[in-house]
């Protein structure tokens, strides 16, 4: 009776109700069809962040961006990361409501809580996603087509750096079994206090870390934690060699339109 009350409770508790939900809008998108599933010997899996899909269009910039950088077998991982058109019309009003924080207009005041509330609601999106359906997708799929890799790369920009380090904390066993390699984040919403040791425990490569002091977007994140794509990662004796901190001056959006540029530094992922 006990267990079956467990059963009913963890099947209509709040994170399995989001996880299921959160799953009905996730893909894995093939950048390009014309390379085979069998070719070279590593893959690499982009994440987006924080509202960068919200059409087509952005899709296939983003898309566009990483076949033009990117010469193994290309997958975007898609998921539902909200859209700032629900609260502003382009990203330089946005940037006009964080720079003057200061003012005090009910209007402006409105405004930043709506985005700061909206972000938050996305990051833990993100976090769930990470813990339960990413590198569980990525099984899933290579099943399909049955194939496997020697390395696989994560790259993950924003709050898909997030995603990437609550999924292999939360499934360490599954990202050593797929051969997770290396990861690289770009302009990372996610703490630089973490557990490293663990994460670079768990992958056969390095982790990459691309940081800009001019990201005006992470200065403002809601919450105000040191995140990845401002400042470097922390590293000590067992780390440091695992773990490369690159400072850039990007601002938070053009990380993908500046990917052939951040290729010529990790040409071994790309």
């Amino acid at each position: 009776m006990l267990n079956k009350i467990l059963h009913t409770f963890k099947r209509y508790s709040p994170f399995e109700y989001e996880k299921q939900e959160y799953k009905k809008h996730t893909s894995l998108v093939d950048c390009d069809q014309n390379k085979s599933w069998h070719m070279g010997n590593r893959l690499n899996l982009f994440i987006h962040g924080y509202s960068a899909i919200v059409n087509e269009a952005s899709e296939h910039n983003i898309i566009r961006n990483i076949n033009q950088s990117s010469t193994p077998k290309s997958l975007l991982y898609l998921w539902s990361s909200g859209s700032l058109v629900k609260h502003f019309v382009s990203t330089e009003q946005m940037l006009d409501i964080l720079v003057g924080l200061k003012n005090t207009t009910i209007l402006t005041v409105k405004k930043t809580e709506e985005l700061f509330m909206h972000f938050k609601e996305n990051q833990n999106k993100a976090e769930i996603i990470g813990a339960s359906c990413l590198l569980q997708d990525l099984s899933k799929l290579l099943e399909t087509h049955n194939t496997s890799y020697p390395q696989i790369n994560l790259i993950g920009h924003s709050l898909g750096a997030r995603m990437i380090c609550s999924a292999i904390k939360e499934n360490p066993d599954l990202c050593k079994r797929l051969n997770i390699h290396n990861i690289v984040f770009l302009g990372g919403a996610a703490p630089i206090q973490n557990d490293w040791e663990d994460i670079t425990d768990c992958i056969s490569g390095n982790i990459y870390n691309f940081y800009s002091k001019i990201d005006v977007a992470l200065m403002f994140k809601p919450d105000m934690e040191k995140n990845l794509g401002r400042y470097e990662i922390p590293t000590h004796e067992k780390t440091k060699n695992k773990i490369h901190n690159i400072q850039v001056k990007y601002h938070h959006w053009t990380y993908w339109e500046n990917l052939g540029d951040i290729q010529k530094t990790v040409q071994n992922i790309f």
